[in-house]
């Protein structure tokens, strides 16, 4: 039977994922802690990952060049990227000693201090990213490059006392997010006692997001780059870095046509209309079953399955933070949650104010804070808060008590972390509680209204407000009814129910079914890794020989930067998705239109004609979920939860006196090395 964990048990948890401390043994808490230096006698085996083998790795060293740890880029078949940190820990409860995929302890090392240490008078040259202080050590011999982990929005998790008495230059990105992390490091690096910092300016005109391990653009030398270095602009702690020509913004840099060639990382939807980015708000009434719904939604996000008529992308990590309901019903909602389902959910954490009465409201700096600290550990791709009257304080009919949690809204957007924030209609039922001008910090509004029926829970869904909504997306954002009947969620619309799509969406654009085909030939001729078999034996491939077929016929640019390559992979990947006619699960891609492409035997030559096709049955025609063989293990696209995730997951609510968190096996004979 589930019990709570003490407010002493929680909070330990929470300080251990700020800190790195251990946590308490007992209470059923799994703690693994990093251990800084790695012994010598640690295995030298890298543990599998489910993303496969990592195309990078790097050694983070002490002052004294002992091994701290390692950070590890695997490359995705969409053209995208994840980048781990991996660390040697001790389980607190067992002495366990194992690799794990989780992030150093904060303060976290810098990427290069055995080199600083080796050197303690050279210039220090801060960059964003391991591969970039790479790049950087043969072009500035003269500096000691470093940077520090987790990406441009975790500069202040980072120990920066190394910087204390150097002179230092800071060369961002050349996108807002660099930009934001150069002048991130810059108030840092000055709080550590750098007595000189200094930060480069990349001319207007550079490729967006360029940074030095990238190809220079035309024209530009190695001498060019090292000018730039020579002429950084002193940091102003008063007004970030200010050019001693006080020269003006660059107009051209906004203009339509810098916008239209501006290279931004694509909306990356997990669920229907729920995106990384999403921020919506889910209106309504006191017992339609808001909260009941609200779990469903956030369980198929987690198992990345269909859910109503919204088609599931990939699995997500989810964190659901509750504010009303006591323990013994959230177990019961999440085992409810999982017998609809039939299968256990990984990949989904609760966090429940009745387990830690003292957690703070979140429009609080201390609230924020504390969430902070579970959303560090967690990961999440999708946050759903249930609900605004419980999670925060003051009066919620005025913008009085909302003003304070909108930064703090926004940010978590920066941090491409979607939000679904649950509330309460106003006395008319017609809208959500309080002025109306909350909604405007919000891209989707979503209001319940209650159906009398013989139905456990039944209700209108109907999107108020779909500022992501475009004709190819429209039937996600239709007003549907939902009802939960004889222990299933059903969807309608025009007077027929279902558990999948009510009525199929919009045919693919015509690019779009381009995209298809060469989907076809690409599970035609697919080889060696790239061939790969969907559920019941349907013939599939990857997405990374998709996107090779794409580039072959034309679809995408050759020469195009891979950032470009994978907005339009983005692009028109979802129509397909969304119109059933392709299926998904992690990096394995397959038709659900008959017949299926035929993949050619072993002593068959490759065709890479999009009629070649085998005439057999559709094994997915009766299959609700695109995933439905997605593994029970977390989402591969994600470090592993830290401790303090493990203290809220699924199955720690199902079950407090079983572990949920084991040491990953033990590495293969193909395993990778330090």
């Amino acid at each position: 039977m589930f019990a709570p964990l003490t407010t002493d048990e929680m909070a330990a948890a929470s300080e251990a994922a700020a800190t790195g401390a251990p946590a308490p043994k007992d209470g059923g808490m799994v703690i693994w802690e990093p251990l800084l230096p790695v012994p010598d006698d640690a295995p030298r085996a890298i543990p599998p990952h489910r993303l496969g083998k990592p195309s990078a790795k790097w050694a983070y060293r002490d002052a004294n060049g002992d091994l701290l740890g390692m950070v590890c880029r695997f490359d995705r078949g969409d053209g995208g990227k994840d980048v781990v940190p991996l660390v040697f820990a001790r389980n607190t409860a067992t002495g366990e000693t194992a690799w794990r995929w989780q992030a150093f302890p904060t303060p976290r090392p810098l990427y290069g201090l055995d080199r600083l240490a080796a050197h303690p008078d050279a210039p220090v040259l801060v960059v964003e990213g391991e591969k970039a202080a790479d790049a950087a050590a043969p072009l500035f011999p003269g500096h000691i490059a470093v940077t520090s982990p987790g990406g441009s929005k975790a500069a202040d998790k980072a120990d920066w006392s190394a910087l204390a008495g150097r002179r230092v230059v800071i060369w961002g990105d050349n996108d807002p997010p660099g930009r934001s992390y150069a002048e991130a490091v810059a108030r840092l690096a000055l709080a550590a006692g750098a007595p000189s910092i200094a930060m480069v300016q990349v001319p207007a005109g550079w490729p967006t997001a360029w940074d030095l391990a990238d190809k220079p653009p035309p024209g530009v030398m190695a001498d060019d780059l090292r000018d730039l270095l020579e002429n950084a602009v002193p940091f102003d702690a008063t007004g970030s870095a200010k050019p001693g020509n006080g020269a003006a913004p660059d107009p051209e840099s906004i203009s339509a046509r810098a916008w239209g060639e501006r290279s931004i990382e694509p909306t990356e939807w997990l669920l229907g209309p729920f995106a990384k980015t999403t921020r919506a708000m889910l209106s309504a009434p006191s017992g339609v079953g808001k909260t009941n719904f609200a779990l469903a939604l956030a369980a198929h996000l987690a198992a990345g399955l269909d859910f109503l008529h919204w088609t599931a992308h990939r699995p997500a990590r989810v964190l659901y933070i509750d504010g009303e309901m006591p323990c013994e019903l959230i177990q019961q909602r999440v085992r409810d949650a999982e017998r609809r389902l039939g299968r256990p959910v990984e990949g989904l954490y609760v966090l429940a104010k009745d387990a830690e009465p003292d957690m703070p409201p979140l429009n609080t700096p201390e609230g924020q804070v504390f969430a902070d600290r579970w959303i560090e550990a967690v990961n999440p791709d999708f946050i759903v808060f249930d609900n605004v009257m419980s999670l925060l304080t003051g009066e919620m009919s005025d913008e009085t008590g909302w003003q304070a949690i909108k930064p703090w809204i926004a940010a978590l957007t920066n941090r491409r972390i979607g939000q679904l924030w649950v509330h309460h209609t106003g006395h008319d039922g017609s809208r959500p509680f309080g002025t109306s001008t909350r909604i405007w910090n919000f891209d989707a509004s979503i209001l319940l209204t209650p159906l009398k029926g013989d139905d456990d829970v039944a209700f209108s869904l109907e999107f108020q407000k779909a500022r992501r909504r475009t004709p190819d997306t429209r039937d996600d954002y239709g007003t549907i009814t939902v009802a939960l009947a004889d222990d299933k969620w059903t969807a309608s619309t025009a007077g027929s129910r279902t558990g999948g799509a009510p009525v199929r969406g919009k045919s693919p654009s015509p690019t779009a079914q381009r995209y298809y085909d060469a989907l076809v030939n690409a599970i035609a001729s697919a080889t060696g890794d790239d061939r790969r078999v969907g559920p019941g034996g349907t013939p599939a491939t990857t997405n990374k020989a998709w996107r090779r077929e794409l580039i072959r016929m034309g679809l995408i640019g050759e020469d195009a930067e891979p950032r470009q390559q994978r907005a339009l992979f983005y692009k028109y990947r979802p129509q397909l998705v969304t119109a059933k006619w392709i299926a998904m699960n992690g990096e394995t891609v397959w038709s659900l239109r008959v017949p299926h492409p035929e993949q050619p035997s072993s002593n068959h030559s490759p065709s890479t004609e999009s009629n070649h096709r085998a005439t057999v049955s559709n094994p997915l025609s009766n299959c609700g979920a695109t995933m439905s063989n997605h593994s029970s293990a977390p989402d591969s696209n994600h470090e592993q939860p830290s401790s303090i995730g493990d203290g809220c997951s699924v199955a720690r609510l199902l079950d407090a006196d079983e572990g949920t968190d084991t040491a990953p096996p033990e590495p293969d004979d193909d395993a990778e090395f330090f």
